[in-house]
């Protein structure tokens, strides 16, 4: 890519290699060491796997981590979250890593009659006086043992959870920040304003083109004054149905 001029190159050891950059015609690019390269617009864009790359992996970066850098350029966000619809309302689950984004809202759909809309990045679009959740994901993606965890059989295939994935946008109604706590006695909602709730969601953004950072930050501060912001407490052996009850209470009284 003798082309490309490269302006952010990390990676390490949690993380594959990667590096954006722009080319002397203003296309962008986003190369993953290993797994593919994504080059487009902030319109359109086209994602390439590398073929020595597990077809999973890919196809994942693809529909995540990529989509994200897409949304980034486009002057749109992207959060690291979990996202599900019912009825045309979307909430959006943030959380360290661990919190159990992935496992709430495969649980929001088994149990609660939700749709997929995103395992791990949630492209959320502005739409006249509201904001939309786009859907980025077609399968769940859970840990060894989360099925268990649900009350399931663990050979039930994730896909199968719920009504399945949403085909189309949903009304971004709630977002939720999920914190388990050692001394939460149990499982708790309230609501996050100001500077709390803008924290909450800068630090599920995406850090992967430098010029989108204050861009996020104008389109975060936007959700905060729209967008119901919520935090989840929970003891770290709160049944998963308990979690997914509040969850649907905060998006219903939003």
């Amino acid at each position: 890519m003798s082309d490309v001029r490269w302006h952010v190159e990390s990676g390490g050891a949690a993380a594959p290699a990667h590096r954006v950059g722009t080319t002397s015609s203003g296309e962008f690019v986003a190369e993953w060491e290993g797994i593919g390269t994504f080059r487009g617009s902030a319109s359109a864009g086209h994602f390439e796997p590398d073929p020595r790359a597990d077809p999973r992996i890919a196809a994942k970066l693809e529909r995540g981590v990529a989509r994200a850098f897409q949304q980034q350029i486009a002057g749109k966000l992207a959060l690291h979250a979990g996202a599900a619809e019912r009825a045309g309302k979307a909430v959006v689950l943030l959380g360290a890593s661990g919190s159990g984004k992935s496992t709430a809202t495969a649980t929001l759909c088994a149990r609660e009659g939700f749709s997929l809309l995103a395992d791990d990045v949630a492209a959320i679009d502005q739409e006249g006086d509201h904001f939309v959740v786009r859907p980025t994901e077609a399968v769940h993606s859970l840990r060894d043992g989360a099925l268990a965890l649900m009350g399931f059989d663990e050979t039930r295939a994730p896909a199968t959870l719920g009504t399945g994935c949403a085909g189309e946008s949903s009304r971004l109604a709630a977002v939720v920040l999920l914190s388990p706590r050692v001394e939460a006695s149990s499982v708790t909602v309230q609501r996050l304003r100001g500077r709390e709730a803008l924290t909450a969601l800068v630090r599920s953004t995406f850090h992967l083109w430098p010029d989108a950072r204050r861009n996020d930050l104008d389109r975060i501060s936007e959700v905060c004054e729209r967008v119901a912001v919520w935090q989840l407490q929970r003891p770290l052996d709160a049944s998963l149905a308990s979690v997914a009850e509040m969850l649907v209470f905060a998006c219903e009284a939003s």
